[in-house]
Order: C-alpha cells, then structure tokens, then sequence
C-alpha cells in the first residue's frame, strides 16, 4: 500500500486500487494458514490510507477521496492492527491536531469511522473523548462568532458541519464518547444555521440538536423556544429537500423530548402571520401538540405551501 501511493502520480487512482485489494482480502484474517500475513498487509495498507487522509487536503486535488473511506470501513474492521504504532490515543491525537488545518473536514470523517469501530471499548474513551471535545470546540471557534449575539462564519462553515457530525456519530457508536460536549452555544449557532436555510450547515444542524435531545441535562424555556422558533423559520424559509424531509421526525421528538413552550402559538403565529389564516395556524399548533409523525407531516407540507405561496405573490423590490 505505501509503494503503491508514494509512487502513484495519481493519489485517487492508487486509493482505488487499495480498495479493491482490500475488499479481496475481506475475512482472510480470519483464515488459519493466511491470517497472519492478510493483517500485516492490511495493516501497511491502513498506514498508507492514514497518511493520505491527513495529506491529500493540502495538496491540489479535490480532497480526500471516496475510496480513502471505503479502505477504511474495511481495514478498521480487522482492529488495533489497522492502527498506526501509537494505537488510538495517538491517532486520536493527530486526528484533533489536522482539524484545525484544510483537512480537518476530513480528519473528522476518519475519526468518526474509528468511533464506530472503538467506541465502546472502555480503554479508549479518554483518547476518544478528548479528540471529539477538541475538534467540537474547534469547529465552534472556526465557524461561529459568539461576539454581537452569535454569527456563522462562511469560511469555517465546512469545519463546523464536520464538527457537529462527528458529535451526533459519537453519540451514536458510543454511550460514553461525547456526553456534556454540546453547550449552549452550539446549540443557538445550530438554531441559526436552521433558520438560515444554511446549504452546508442545515442537516448537520439537525443532527446536532437530535444528540441534543438524548443528553439528560436539563433545557431552559428560552432554549426550546428558540429550537422551536428556528423549526418554524426553516419551514417558512421553503428549506433544501433533506431538511425538510427530516424536520417532522425531529419536531416530534422535539415535542416529546422537551416540554412544549405555552408560547408555541405565539412562534408559530409570528413566523406565519404574514402567510396564513387565524386557523390554519391554530390547526398547526393543535397538530404540532398532539399528532402524529404523519399529521406533522402533513402540517409541515401545509405551512410550505403557504410560505411558497407567499414567496410567488411578494412582489419584486426594483
């Protein structure tokens, strides 16, 4: 694997080929004559990819490609021998380290894959747990500005998405790996970058109010008004597709999760007034209280068809 990408003039193309060579060797680590020599292969293998994850985001190409991950899903399943010498608290380390840097989007996504294969050993939580706090409060610092009541930041916009994602997956491969990381401020940029209809920022914002709802901390009123309230405002701002295809889903456990705010009407009622009846937004809050996921839906797609309606009618500033 490192000849093959030292000497390779093009870094995807030599990537691509570990990958297949790797899908071959899927489970020959486990076979009795082959095992030893399929894990050291492996093994130079997962260094190269190591290496090429940490250093293709500064040099001209387009980033890290796809089939750098796709070795990785491979080699991490066969364990410690598809880390480099230091084990993960070294990795963990260095992870943290490149975020701050062009790759650090990337860095991420590697650590991610690591948490899904090492996240529950209890040995590895505090190297894991650290590098997660470290990127997580690095990405804050890259992509918002807590100054003059909290602005996103274009330039750090990819840093932050890729901060909030590796949050909401530790949280996912690990019970132990990323609790009472997620603060405040994450949570009012997360409500911006939702209301906003941020392209980079909206889905990984959803994610990260989701990991909020598991924490077993305590949420203020004004917070969950103010999750609310960037909901209602990413309806009305007509959201890209995921979004809005994930925003019932969330709605729901939003209200299940958190005690509805008495002033749910009155968000509801300021976002739309401008583009719905008395009872259509009546409707709206009785459903968003008590219904279904699939009378959220239907609320949701409701208040769209409004907000569009309304986007077509506004006449055009000259």
């Amino acid at each position: 694997g490192g000849c093959i990408l030292s000497s390779a003039q093009d870094p995807e193309e030599a990537l691509n080929s570990m990958a297949h060579l790797t899908s071959g060797l899927r489970g020959l680590d486990r076979n009795p004559k082959l095992g030893a020599a399929v894990v050291h292969a492996i093994s130079r293998i997962a260094l190269s990819t190591w290496e090429a994850i940490l250093k293709l985001g500064c040099t001209t190409h387009r980033g890290v490609p796809d089939a750098a991950w796709d070795v990785l899903k491979i080699v991490l399943a066969v364990g410690q021998a598809a880390l480099p010498a230091g084990g993960i608290a070294q990795l963990a380390e260095v992870l943290s380290t490149a975020f701050a840097g062009s790759t650090g989007p990337a860095a991420a996504e590697a650590l991610a894959l690591v948490l899904r294969e090492f996240g529950q050993e209890r040995d590895e939580v505090a190297p894991l747990s650290a590098a997660v706090s470290a990127i997580f409060s690095s990405g804050m610092s890259m992509g918002w500005e807590a100054e003059r009541g909290g602005q996103l930041r274009k330039e750090g916009e990819d840093h932050l998405a890729a901060a909030w994602v590796l949050w909401e997956r530790a949280l996912r491969h690990s019970r132990l790996v990323g609790r009472g990381i997620c603060n405040v401020q994450a949570i009012q940029a997360a409500c911006m970058a939702l209301s906003t209809d941020s392209p980079a920022l909206g889905l990984p914002a959803l994610g990260l109010l989701g990991g909020w709802l598991e924490e077993e901390e305590p949420s203020s009123v004004e917070i969950v008004q103010e999750v609310w309230h960037a909901c209602m405002m990413a309806v009305h701002g007509i959201p890209q597709r995921d979004v809005l295809e994930a925003l019932p889903s969330f709605i729901e456990a939003l209200r299940d999760c958190r005690d509805p705010p008495e002033s749910l009407h009155d968000i509801i009622s300021e976002v739309f007034r401008d583009c719905c009846s008395t009872s259509t937004l009546r409707v709206a809050t009785s459903t968003l209280l008590d219904g279904q996921e699939r009378d959220i839906v239907v609320v949701v797609d409701g208040l769209l068809h409004c907000a569009r309606r309304l986007a077509v009618c506004r006449p055009r500033k000259k």
